[in-house]
């Protein structure tokens, strides 16, 4: 168990006030895992010593900052962060709704592990007397990779709903299996997840979707993302947490040779990080505008009003609008250039009106044509795209009207009379032409083609 300095520095100062500091949860585990301590940077510690004692005990090289009084949560900070707990016992109300309903600050270590909510997560280590307690049989469940619930599932999943998201969760990123008795009792209170705040199923899922990213050196963890969207779906979760998913998954609607369904799995388990929420509601529209009318010509307005209704504020997780607003930009990007038709210069626009996401579209686009042949051809379309996208950049064409060689002090400069308000107009004309040509992105060059635009329209850009 690697240690640092500066915990063992911490454990002595609390066994001197009579108090045995340990790390639990996350770090123990990843610990025995053998996973990276690079990787393994979130310490959580815990004693018997109340928030405001803990001031006390670890003096002035440390600080520390009470989170929550009635939790014993206290951030201390030293080189670096530690999250501190109280021992406590908790009571939840029967729905499951995460946040418990009475909490008590025990100096019963035992207690204190009760109420937590996995083998695997409630291995102690002691830090002063170094030595590991496993009151549930911890260690065992880490050899043979399956994640248990430290009592009953029923007493688990009726405490905190959001614990059969983390399960999934920790699961996939540990490429573990789940005890039977787990998943069934889990699948049996799916149903609470609607008492939890989405908030909370949101930041949870955020985890989710990106878990294959945890811890890569560990076996079974390549897909682990994939693994978890089939094990939302399998229990029943998606109804709850993206109910427009769900309706795809139970629909078995064909594609190609295939149900749309599976073709979405095959299709997010191809994608990274930044693309999977796109990716997950990417045939959104088409599915539904297939079910309505049996064609896509609604496709673009079901896809907005279904991406609004499972991830806005009002009744879906709460995604901001930016996020919301990206997930639509690269999902109607890829109704761009279809057929291969568009010429250079209206690729190069499209390239710079989408330049925020355009590696996400063309991403998806691949990853859809991948997921639907053996042949591992990617898009013709993202091939255009990608080709041109690194022409742009090789040659330096101006993305932005800050990438010209000119700017508005220049205009001012070479031309008295200019209208300064009219200056704008110009830089755009400016960078249309370079835009087509960026040979023509030269300072010289540009203020000639600013003569030329002034020339027969003095009018408009010159003062009386």
């Amino acid at each position: 168990m690697v240690i640092s300095e500066e915990l063992k520095e911490l454990a002595i100062k609390f066994n001197k006030a009579g108090k045995k500091l340990y790390i639990v949860g996350g770090y123990i585990r990843n610990e025995l895992l053998g996973v990276p301590h690079y990787l393994n940077t979130d310490i959580d510690i815990c004693s018997s010593a109340k928030p405001d004692e803990v001031k006390k005990i670890i003096g002035r090289k440390f600080k520390s900052e009470i989170i929550d009084e009635n939790l014993g949560s206290v951030n201390i900070y030293g080189e670096q962060k530690y999250e501190y707990s109280t021992f406590r016992e908790e009571d939840y109300k029967i729905n499951g709704e995460h946040r418990p309903n009475f909490i008590k600050l025990v100096k019963d270590i035992k207690r204190d592990a009760k109420r937590r909510d996995f083998t695997i997560n409630c291995i102690y280590y002691d830090i002063y007397d170094e030595k590991i307690i496993d009151f549930y049989n911890g260690i065992e469940d880490l050899k043979n990779s399956v994640v248990r619930t430290i009592e009953t599932p029923e007493y688990v999943f009726k405490n905190d709903a959001l614990r059969i998201l983390r399960m999934i969760r920790i699961a996939c990123s540990l490429g573990f299996d789940i005890d039977i008795n787990t998943v069934l009792t889990a699948k049996d209170n799916v149903y609470k997840l609607k008492y939890l705040t989405k908030d909370k199923i949101r930041e949870e899922l955020n985890r989710i979707l990106v878990c294959d990213t945890f811890y890569p050196m560990l076996d079974y963890t390549k897909n682990a993302h994939s693994r978890a969207l089939l094990l939302l779906g399998e229990m029943g979760m998606l109804n709850y947490i993206f109910p427009a998913i769900e309706s795809v998954r139970v629909s078995n609607q064909k594609y190609k040779n295939d149900t749309l369904y599976n073709h979405l799995l095959k299709t997010y388990e191809l994608s990274s990080p930044d693309t999977r929420l796109s990716t997950l509601f990417h045939d959104i529209g088409k599915f539904y505008s297939k079910e309505k009318y049996k064609n896509f010509w609604a496709n673009e307005e079901y896809l907005k009003y279904y991406i609004d209704l499972n991830l806005g504020t009002d009744k879906g997780l709460g995604y901001s609008k930016n996020v919301i607003d990206r997930v639509k930009k690269i999902i109607l990007g890829q109704n761009f250039n279809k057929y291969c038709l568009e010429n250079r210069y209206n690729v190069r626009r499209f390239i710079i009106e989408n330049k925020e996401v355009i590696n996400q579209i063309i991403e998806l686009l691949n990853n859809r044509k991948l997921a639907k042949t053996d042949l591992k051809k990617r898009s013709a379309v993202g091939v255009k795209l990608q080709k041109e996208l690194n022409l742009m950049n090789k040659n330096k064409v101006p993305f932005t009207i800050k990438d010209l060689n000119i700017n508005g002090d220049d205009i001012i400069d070479n031309f008295e009379n200019i209208k300064v308000e009219k200056i704008g107009l110009i830089l755009n004309k400016l960078f249309d032409i370079c835009l087509k040509n960026e040979n023509k992105n030269q300072k010289s060059t540009l203020i000639n083609l600013t003569r030329k635009i002034i020339v027969g329209n003095e009018n408009i850009f010159l003062e009386d």
